[in-house]
């Protein structure tokens, strides 16, 4: 069954690929847009966009950050996945010529594709205004990648999930932590306050959030007094 079913999704990806692929004589204004886009998705692209704003403050800064992280652990869950999966390239598989220069011989899942998407959704996350347009640019770089030959639609796809999943992740981490920084100077997390963090002129003994029946008691002690 399982088989049956990688087979015909095989088979589709492959129909899908075939009527999306960019003719080998199209013009050349349409192939360098094509290249021009593909190449967002690129190793030196996609690092300068997340890594340039790391110098800058607030906001941007915590986007290149986030964007950084984001884009270093999805592209070793790429390249795991791609050794493990070891899927041809179409232009092995379908013999035909691929447009654009192939960075290795695996297929599955879309560097480019994945690497795009990274960059977008860590950008999003903090700039919820830029996710639209940035969305579109990242669609447009992995259909490039089917539309130059070298991936198959579930390669962009897979690439794309990768990314998002990784993106989810390190957010739910970032804001579990920064919770956890709020709580902690909130001072809910103390077990109990120095007599130098109280109020100038407060009875020290006042406070006791352990509980402790000797300061209970001394509580009594200074009142009786």
């Amino acid at each position: 069954m399982t088989r049956q079913l990688l087979l015909h999704l095989g088979a589709r990806d492959r129909s899908l690929l075939l009527r999306c692929a960019l003719p080998q004589d199209a013009p050349r204004g349409s192939r360098l847009a094509w290249l021009t886009i593909t190449h967002l998705g690129g190793t030196g692209p996609s690092l300068l966009a997340a890594g340039l704003p790391l110098a800058a403050c607030c906001g941007l800064h915590r986007a290149s950050k986030l964007a950084l992280l984001t884009l270093l652990l999805s592209h070793l869950l790429v390249q795991l996945v791609k050794r493990t999966v070891v899927r041809t390239r179409p232009a092995k598989m379908e013999r035909f010529v691929s447009l654009v220069a192939e960075p290795d011989c695996f297929a599955f899942p879309s560097g480019h594709a994945t690497a795009s998407m990274s960059v977008t959704l860590a950008y999003g996350t903090v700039f919820p205004a830029w996710l639209v347009p940035l969305l579109l640019l990242a669609l447009l770089v992995g259909f490039s990648r089917v539309r130059l030959r070298v991936h198959y639609p579930g390669d962009v796809i897979a690439g794309q999930l990768i990314a998002l999943e990784t993106a989810r992740g390190l957010s739910a981490l970032q804001l579990s932590g920064s919770d956890s920084q709020r709580f902690t100077r909130s001072g809910l997390t103390s077990s109990a306050l120095t007599p130098q963090e109280l109020e100038p002129g407060s009875d020290p003994w006042r406070w006791r959030p352990c509980g402790d029946p000797s300061c209970l008691g001394r509580d009594r002690e200074t009142d009786g007094a």
